[in-house]
């Protein structure tokens, strides 16, 4: 066997466009045969010199993931050299899969999500999320990490025929675990930052809430499963009380204060840092006593697929889930007789256009039951 050269070239195919990127590859020759290794990186014409990535932010990076291939495909021949065996070229595939520390933003994702000093609820949507990242596929390293390649996750996710609120969640993931990135120096910019608020947030046109009937139905539910009663036992809680199922895991009695007779306190929302004001309704507090204080919590999952059996058990079609007892509640204060601006605190909104559209869909409602007296009236006269 002749003496293998291996080599680093960029831009072996079609090279007529000083702006588009090409391929950095390493080229190995070995008995008159020349093999190609993919590296992963593409750059422009202006930003390759002399087998490096020159002036531009992510340089070290790049050419970091250059070298790794390049020396996996150096120790590739020493071996064979070493052993006097032929060279096993079928071997080259594997090594333009390696990934290093350096340029593996998904691992990199993963490191940070465990790191994160956040609830299991939301460690368990990280790790939804990267589970669709990893299905993507296509951004795997730091150099990945593109306004173009966002555009194309947005397309992707759309493929499937998501909500536009899960998708916006999906694009609030990414954009954290970015920021983090370029906060450690391993990527220079946010690329939403050149997307300004082109990624829609996705917030429901028609929002859903049990009535006072469906609110009792589900309060008289009979239930036998241990498990569906905690479950429906929670999401009375959550109807009387507002909470949302982050507030609710951290509940802790001894946080409240007896004014009058009445469990009250003012707190600070989990999920928004917002300050709101909470007291204990009779049904809350029936829960509660029922438990001995200690509300009997279960993971977020477990807890919305067990609020499908409770809707069964219930006798109602719309599909419970947590959220919908924090709207009921919005719903139920409002239409007896609570300003907006309370409820706004009570719920712990950011700003009073978030409570507004409680108001709104109470106001559709009221209008949409005199259309069906008008209706009557109309037809009796008839």
């Amino acid at each position: 066997m002749n003496v293998p050269t291996v080599a680093v070239v960029q831009g072996r195919r079609n090279k007529n466009n000083d702006g588009e990127l090409y391929a950095v590859e390493i080229r190995l020759i070995v008995d008159r045969k020349v093999k190609y290794v993919s590296t992963g990186v593409k750059v422009k014409s202006a930003n390759w010199r002399d087998g490096y990535v020159v002036n531009q932010c992510d340089a070290a990076i790049l050419n970091e993931r250059v070298s790794v291939v390049r020396r996996a495909v150096e120790e590739l021949v020493n071996n064979a050299i070493a052993d006097h065996t032929t060279l096993d070229l079928s071997k080259l595939r594997l090594i333009s899969n390696i990934e290093s520390d350096a340029d593996s933003f998904l691992s990199f994702i993963e490191n940070r999500a465990l790191k994160r000093a956040v609830r299991e609820s939301t460690r368990g949507r990280y790790s939804v999320f990267i589970h669709k990242l990893r299905a993507y596929g296509k951004i795997k390293s730091f150099s990945d990490v593109t306004v173009a390649s966002i555009k194309d996750f947005d397309s992707w996710l759309h493929s499937f025929k998501i909500s536009q609120g899960t998708i916006y969640n999906y694009h609030k993931s990414l954009k954290l675990f970015i920021n983090e990135a370029v906060s450690l120096d391993k990527i220079s910019i946010n690329p939403y930052s050149k997307l300004g608020g082109k990624i829609a947030r996705g917030d429901k046109e028609v929002i859903e809430y049990l009535t006072s009937k469906e609110m009792e139905l589900v309060e008289n539910a009979r239930i036998q499963n241990t498990m569906t009663e905690h479950a429906r036992d929670l999401f009375v809680f959550q109807m009387y009380t507002g909470m949302g199922y982050s507030d609710m895991a951290a509940f802790d009695i001894s946080a409240y204060t007896i004014e009058g007779g009445r469990y009250v306190k003012n707190d600070i929302r989990v999920k928004s840092g917002v300050r709101y004001v909470s007291q204990l309704l009779p049904p809350a507090l029936a829960v509660l006593q029922k438990y001995n204080n200690r509300l009997p919590m279960m993971c977020n999952a477990d807890y919305n697929r067990a609020l499908k059996t409770v809707q069964a058990c219930a006798g109602i079609s719309k599909n419970m889930h947590s959220h919908l007892a924090r709207s009921t509640f919005a719903t139920f204060m409002l239409s007896n007789g609570c300003s907006i601006q309370n409820v706004s605190r009570m719920l712990g909104h950011t700003n009073l256009k978030q409570t507004l559209k409680y108001a709104e869909i109470l106001e559709k409602d009221v209008r949409s039951d005199y259309d069906m007296i008008a209706d009557k009236l109309k037809k009796k006269k008839g």
